[in-house]
Order: structure tokens, then sequence, then C-alpha cells
């Protein structure tokens, strides 16, 4: 059973077309200058961290949480921190 699977699985890979890997094809151009493009990327960055840093719980900063997240101090070897 294994074998026919593995013979299966070879075959398909006999015939496989090439693919294109994140757009590597065919270029296109941008029907806006690239200025306004990037200008337009960064606003809608920006715009999006401005409904996260309203809505963030502020009421926590400072405060005690009762779950504590496991850690673990990699400055306590010595190696680790000459290189850092």
């Amino acid at each position: 059973m294994i074998v026919a699977l593995f013979l299966l699985a070879l075959t398909s890979l006999v015939d496989a077309s090439p693919t294109f890997a994140h757009g590597l094809g065919q270029g296109y151009d941008l029907p806006i200058p690239l200025w306004l493009f990037l200008y337009g990327a960064a606003a809608a960055v920006l715009v999006s961290f401005v409904p996260v840093s309203l809505l963030a719980d502020k009421g926590r900063v400072g405060k005690e949480v009762p779950y504590r997240y496991p850690s673990f101090d990699l400055l306590k070897f010595r190696p680790l921190r000459a290189a850092l």
C-alpha cells in the first residue's frame, strides 16, 4: 500500500508544470503614481492603529495581572549576555 502511494506521488511529480511564486511572472503598472500609492499604504497602516490605541485596555497598566506568562531569562548566561 505504501509503495503504491509512493508511486502515485512520484508520477504526479513527473507531470508537474512550472509555477511562478510571489507574482514573478507578468509585471504591471499602477494606475496612480508610486508616491501616491506609498502614502496611501502608510496612511492605511496609521489609521488601522488608531482604533487599537483607543480601544486598548488602559486600566491594566501598572496593575498586577492574575496570570503571568512563562518567561526565561537569557541574560543569566554569560555568553549570551556578552553577545547582546
